[in-house]
């Protein structure tokens, strides 16, 4: 992945668009990209350019917090991404970009399908949690804090919208965001 995202000082930015269809094959102990953010969250700001990360798999399906970042901390961004195709699998809080967030979603889209099961407990995650000019548009499957952009975000949505088809046992479970917590 040298070639399609350049890292420095805690900075991500996506050079070229990114075909992950081998993540289909890849384990649940695999994480996909090179850093495991379902604890820590975001190192930094990811820019993307405006490229496209295609056909992404992640299959967690005992794990909390996933997504193609797991949480994004108060001091994460991810900006001008899309996801197209592909699904997400987890326990809870899970979301195609991140299952927690805590940080910033700007300007970014997923069309992925997104799967998770039961509600544990309230994550860990950072504050005032933002998503402005999103979206989401692939099918969301789930009982407990599962959302297509999100699954859990800690603060303010501005501008974004959803229209995947959403199968729910609960009231946590939503086309973007499974539960937004501002208090």
């Amino acid at each position: 992945m040298g070639t399609t995202v350049n890292s420095s000082s805690g900075n991500t930015h996506v050079q070229n668009d990114i075909d992950a269809s081998s993540t289909a094959n890849w384990g649940a102990e695999l994480v996909f990209p090179h850093w495991d953010t379902s604890k820590w969250g975001i190192p930094g700001h990811l820019n993307g350019n405006g490229k496209v990360i295609r056909n992404l798999f992640i299959n967690r399906p005992d794990q909390f917090n996933v997504g193609l970042f797991g949480l994004i901390d108060s001091c994460g961004v991810v900006k001008n991404i899309g996801l197209s195709g592909g699904s997400v699998t987890g326990s809870n809080y899970v979301g195609s970009l991140a299952g927690c967030n805590g940080g910033s979603v700007l300007s970014s889209y997923a069309t992925v399908q997104v799967m998770g099961k039961k509600l544990y407990r309230r994550p860990h995650g950072g504050n005032e949690g933002l998503a402005v000019n999103s979206y989401a548009m692939g099918r969301v499957i789930g009982d407990g804090w599962i959302g297509g952009l999100a699954g859990y975000n800690d603060g303010v949505m501005s501008k974004c919208f959803a229209t995947g088809m959403v199968t729910g046992k609960n009231d946590t479970v939503g086309g973007l965001i499974g539960i937004n917590y501002d208090a």
